[in-house]
């Protein structure tokens, strides 16, 4: 079968997923997890409101920034590739260094934490605390110790928590569409952080 129906297909199970909460079962669809993921992370930022002040540049895209090692294949960014949030175009990022300077944080909007930074996340989510970014991960517990969502798997199907302080923190308003799908996760407070 050709490549553009398997993407056919995967748009079909995402439209499936967000509008009749049907979670994407991976081993039915044959669609590997990781283009799954990169899907899911797109999407929520059609969910997500951003105040003015990050979206008011000159530039008309929106930046999609994977912090750490590329956990996507190449069949994974053809199927965001060219994708529009908000009527902006995705401007995918890679910062395999785990760093992001004054200017990344500037143009990203949507942050992927790699599995590759599990050991600098409370670092990581410490710089962007406070930020109008979107934050992703699929480490597990990401949301619990400050990111917005946590992709998960179970039984294969790709299932997702998340945070509400963290959004609120950050001043970006989260859909209640989207917040109807996911598990609410509470912040771990700061005595109960190893």
């Amino acid at each position: 079968m050709s490549e553009s129906f398997y993407l056919r297909l995967l748009f079909f199970f995402n439209i499936v997923l967000v509008f009749l909460s049907i979670p994407i079962s991976v081993a039915d669809i044959r669609i590997k997890e990781d283009t799954l993921k990169a899907v899911y992370s797109f999407k929520f930022g059609k969910f997500v409101q951003w105040p003015e002040s990050k979206l008011n540049n000159s530039k008309k895209t929106l930046g999609y920034c994977i912090l750490g090692k590329n956990p996507f294949t190449n069949a994974a960014f053809k199927s965001i590739e060219n994708a529009l949030v908000k009527g902006r175009k995705l401007k995918i990022q890679i910062y395999s260094s785990g760093l992001l300077s004054d200017d990344a944080l500037q143009d990203c909007h949507i942050v992927y934490v790699s599995q590759s930074e599990k050991n600098h996340q409370q670092h990581i989510l410490a710089v962007l605390r406070n930020r109008p970014i979107l934050t992703i991960s699929d480490i597990d517990g990401f949301s619990q110790k400050g990111g917005m969502i946590t992709l998960i798997n179970i039984n294969e199907r790709i299932h997702f928590e998340i945070n509400p302080v963290a959004f609120k923190r950050a001043g970006l308003k989260v859909s209640s569409k989207l917040i109807e799908l996911a598990r609410l996760v509470t912040e771990e407070t700061s005595e109960h952080k190893q």
